[in-house]
């Protein structure tokens, strides 16, 4: 890979980075609506959204870390959202810890970004 094309790559992971926070935020406000007796499906799928797409362009942008911690999360809400349940006590603290972990992973690669 050409300096100018490896340049231009690292610029735009950079950027991806600092989104992901903000949009993980959205995740964890959506975590409650998505719980309770009667679950948000509308909630449910932009929570699966959101994870989806952090993780496939994480993936595709060399910062493999932030997908693997946002798998447990992920597969979580997907299996809510498909059997139409809101994820139980367990679920929810699976859900929080991948976002949390997620979003400590981008924090420090927009930090320390790779060269």
């Amino acid at each position: 890979m050409n300096q100018s094309l490896m340049e231009r790559m690292k610029v735009i992971r950079e950027r991806f980075l600092k989104t992901i926070p903000p949009r993980l935020d959205e995740v964890s406000a959506l975590i409650e609506p998505a719980g309770g007796t009667q679950p948000d499906p509308d909630a449910l799928a932009r929570m699966h959204r959101i994870l989806h797409e952090i993780s496939g362009t994480a993936g595709t942008l060399g910062a493999g870390e932030v997908t693997r911690a946002l798998e447990p999360a992920f597969t979580t809400v997907e299996a809510c959202r498909e059997a139409g349940r809101a994820p139980d006590s367990r679920e929810t603290l699976r859900i929080k810890l991948g976002v949390d972990e997620a979003k400590t992973l981008a924090n420090t690669r927009t930090e320390d970004p790779i060269s």
